[in-house]
């Protein structure tokens, strides 16, 4: 029942064999929905039901994200939790999980392409040379599960980043940091942050709007009418930079507060 009822999902999503998906997600909802069904479901099965539906040739991203660092708590590739949800936090706990190193938005990469990020160090998070930039050439998707835009969709914050706008700046974070070569040492990485100065506040809701009301999203209502979407990064990458560029970023990425 599980398997079946993920399978159907996956194929209506547009999910096949070779895929690169970055998936955001809070899967709570989905559990929940298969325990009322008397079906037994974990991480694992979700996790393993979409690694199955992209095959060997298929890459699978989750975003194992921890904001202490900006705190200047010490950040340990191999130790250090996701704060991004149950399925991401099983994802990083996996022996066969390649973890890249940044310290805030770092993810957990599987398949075909892992290997590619094993030694991944992006001084930057949203930098060209980040994991936001490895699933843009590749025009991987990207797949979000039961959450909003707002707490998701960081692919906008990498757009930004490369169209350099005004309203953010880079900022650089310095704290213990502990690679993949498990030495400890004190090292700095950088965000393209809010100009908090101007009050910017992220406000994407109006984005993920303007994306399914042009059929840029494919939505597909899941088990418990679960709001599960998923788009090509390319796509994404094109929509957003035409926001910005027409000077709309305002009306649908980010708004001032008083």
């Amino acid at each position: 029942m599980v398997v079946e009822t993920l399978g159907k999902i996956w194929t209506k999503l547009g999910i096949k064999k070779g895929d690169t998906l970055l998936i955001h997600s809070n899967i709570r909802s989905l559990l929940r929905y298969f325990l009322r069904q008397n079906y037994g479901c974990t991480p694992e099965n979700i996790f393993d039901s979409i690694m199955s539906k992209v095959g060997p040739d298929g890459t699978v991203l989750l975003p194992t994200f921890n904001f202490g660092f900006c705190e200047g708590v010490e950040f340990n590739i191999y130790k250090t939790t996701s704060q991004m949800g149950i399925l991401s936090e099983y994802s990083r706990t996996r022996k066969d999980a390649i973890r890249t190193g940044h310290p805030v938005y770092s993810f957990s990469v599987f398949g075909k392409m892992s290997e590619k990020f094993k030694n991944l160090k992006n001084r930057s998070g949203y930098g060209e040379d980040s994991p936001f930039s490895e699933l843009l050439k590749v025009n991987g998707k990207v797949l979000v599960i039961n959450l909003p835009d707002q707490n998701s969709m960081t692919f906008y914050h990498y757009v930004e980043e490369f169209l350099k706008v005004e309203y953010r700046y880079m900022k650089s974070f310095t704290a213990f940091y502990t690679g993949i070569d498990h030495k400890r040492k004190l090292e700095t990485f950088q965000i393209y942050v809010r100009r908090l100065d101007l009050g910017v506040e992220t406000s994407v809701e109006r984005m993920r709007i303007f994306l399914e009301s042009n059929n840029h999203y494919c939505v597909v209502s899941g088990p418990g009418s679960i709001d599960m979407r998923i788009i090509n990064s390319i796509t994404l990458f094109q929509q957003t930079s035409r926001i910005i560029q027409d000077g709309l970023a305002k009306q649908y990425l980010y708004k001032i507060m008083d």
